[in-house]
């Protein structure tokens, strides 16, 4: 073998050296340098899907208790609604037994029986005496006109009362009077009017005796008697008729006004003296709706946020309401789809927690980033590692990307994404690393 082919030879033991040399430290390059992903931020509106669990509400609700209840105590029969159920105005809420509406009753009918018979009784005393004259109706007006006077005087004087007003010692003063409540002024005008007529029915009354035209004390007595009686039986009746409809109206209780019910109180054979609510009602022009507590919820929620239901039935939030206590309710719509998905109001009133998710979006476009990308630093603040080109040279010059720590501000977080203020257009990030990284650290693309 002569000099030039041991060269040669030598040449290519050198180049198969140098190549192994090259792929060995390519090999514990690939192995030894950290592995990342390169990612690119994007514009957008942060967005996230936030699992809450609610209940029906009903904003506005009365407490329906049955006073007249307490003069007739009730036995409950057959209860007509559950929590949830509609009502108009008139239907039957429940029916109730009345035990002593008839020793009521009765008792009630017989005093107007005896007020009758006694009625009867008088005139046949005196069925020779004449039954009116123009003496005893004087004197009736007059009686009528103090009645009304004084009950007229009473409620200007209350009025003026709660008001912090004096009124005139003069009740000619009272018509017209100034700085004082609509309310007030015609009360006081109608105590003046009344007055009036009680001083009018008191002249007539004199002139009539003045007169000489007054009859015997024994008719005029008789006469009074016999307008006392009419009275009194007037007053029985009415008394039979309210106890009538108050039996009625006990035994059949009935809604007062359109609504749901939101609770009733009572069961068949309960009894019941008006001394508590008997059943709640939801106030007139109110719907329910579901609530939400979301104190613990740190995204700015408003109306208009969308809700979804299990079965991805949509509505949304009506209102955010704070509390006493710090607490924040989210109050949502019960739209058919939500019915539709849940079912009935009575059977929602029967589910402990409703499960919904409310859509967050932010309200502004920002800069989004995954949120494994953004990195919490001892401080406290956050920052991303910038990916940058290596070009360093020699034979084993890497050609990879060298991390640079930059500083970012973060403005709201979800457990998927990251807004940011800071504008990282045209700029690699580095994610998904697959050991520890750092400043200033050689990394490479993950090897397929």
């Amino acid at each position: 073998m002569n000099g030039k082919t041991k060269a040669l030879k030598a040449l290519c033991i050198l180049a198969v050296v140098i190549a192994l040399c090259m792929f060995f430290a390519r090999t514990v390059q690939t192995i030894t340098t950290p592995k990342i992903q390169r990612i690119t931020a994007t514009k957008g509106k942060l967005e996230e899907k936030i699992a809450i669990s609610a209940q029906v509400y009903f904003p506005k609700t009365e407490d329906i208790r049955i006073k007249d209840a307490r003069t007739m105590n009730l036995t409950v029969d057959e209860v007509m609604v559950r929590p949830g159920y509609q009502v108009k105005a008139g239907d039957v809420i429940f029916t109730a037994d009345v035990p002593s509406f008839d020793e009521k009753m009765e008792e009630a009918r017989g005093k107007f029986d005896d007020k009758v018979a006694e009625l009867a009784e008088e005139r046949a005393g005196h069925i020779r005496f004449l039954v009116t004259t123009k003496q005893n109706d004087l004197y009736n007006a007059m009686m009528d006109a103090y009645d009304a006077y004084y009950a007229k005087r009473y409620e200007a004087y209350s009025l003026a009362a709660q008001e912090g007003v004096v009124l005139p010692a003069d009740i000619v003063l009272w018509v017209g009077l100034q700085n004082t409540s609509p309310e007030l002024s015609a009360a006081a005008a109608e105590a003046a009017a009344a007055y009036a007529k009680m001083d009018e029915a008191s002249t007539e009354l004199k002139r009539l005796y003045n007169s000489g035209e007054r009859v015997g004390d024994e008719t005029f007595n008789h006469i009074k008697k016999l307008d006392s009686l009419r009275k009194e039986i007037d007053e029985l009746q009415q008394d039979m008729l309210e106890l009538e409809l108050l039996g009625k109206s006990l035994t059949q209780v009935t809604a007062p006004h359109d609504g749901y019910i939101t609770a009733i109180e009572l069961k068949a054979g309960d009894s019941y003296d008006g001394t508590k609510a008997a059943y709640s009602i939801s106030a007139e022009g109110s719907e329910p709706v579901l609530r939400a507590d979301v104190s613990d919820i740190t995204k700015t929620l408003a109306a208009g946020n969308k809700v979804t239901t299990s079965g991805d039935k949509s509505t949304e939030i009506q209102e955010i309401t704070a509390e006493a206590g710090g607490k924040k309710y989210a109050l949502i719509e019960i739209n058919q789809d939500v019915t539709k998905d849940l079912g009935s109001l009575s059977r929602m009133l029967s589910m402990e927690e409703i499960p919904l998710t409310i859509t967050y979006k932010a309200s502004k476009n920002t800069t989004l980033l995954p949120a494994s990308a953004v990195r919490l630093d001892n401080d406290s603040s956050y920052y991303v590692y910038v990916v940058n080109r290596d070009y360093g040279g020699g034979l084993l010059g890497s050609g990879g990307y060298v991390l640079s720590k930059q500083t970012v501000t973060v403005l709201e977080k979800t457990d998927k994404l990251v807004s940011l203020a800071d504008d990282l257009q045209y700029t690699e990030i580095a994610d998904r690393e697959d050991r520890a990284i750092s400043d200033g650290q050689a990394v490479m693309d993950y090897v397929d």
